[in-house]
């Protein structure tokens, strides 16, 4: 093996490395805001970021970054995650039954939807086939 591809492979494994920690670091700002989304929903951390995997949201801890990145305020934030959270905890519920937790966080996700309705009209969501 000559120098140069001892060298290639060195640049390689560090670029590589590089990347691993920035995802790491994404990751982790991911959970923060996340947990800030749960704190304004009024859900427990665990459920909230649970509820987001389960409801189809994969990688979610990075999106939750990116939408941080992008200037998004934790409310707005919270409200995109209403799609994938209410879907995962409602999963939940039928895995594991009427657990207090659970379904006190279906009750806190409501609270949140009349609040969103309430202080902001226009991101209601009227559902015709209740």
């Amino acid at each position: 093996m000559s120098e140069g591809q001892k060298t290639t492979g060195c640049f390689a494994t560090t670029y590589i490395g590089i990347a691993m920690l920035k995802a790491f670091f994404t990751a982790r700002r991911g959970k923060k805001v996340g947990n800030l989304a749960a704190d304004a929903i009024g859900l427990p951390r665990a459920l909230f970021h649970t509820g987001m995997e389960m409801g189809g949201c994969e990688c979610h801890l990075i999106k939750l970054a990116c939408m941080h990145d992008e200037g998004l305020d934790i409310d707005e934030i919270a409200y995109q995650s209403l799609k994938y959270l209410e879907s995962g905890v409602r999963k939940l519920e039928r895995q594991w039954g009427y657990i207090p937790k659970i379904v006190d966080g279906l009750a806190s996700i409501e609270k949140f939807k009349f609040y969103l309705f309430q202080y902001y009209p226009e991101k209601a969501e009227v559902k015709w086939d209740r």
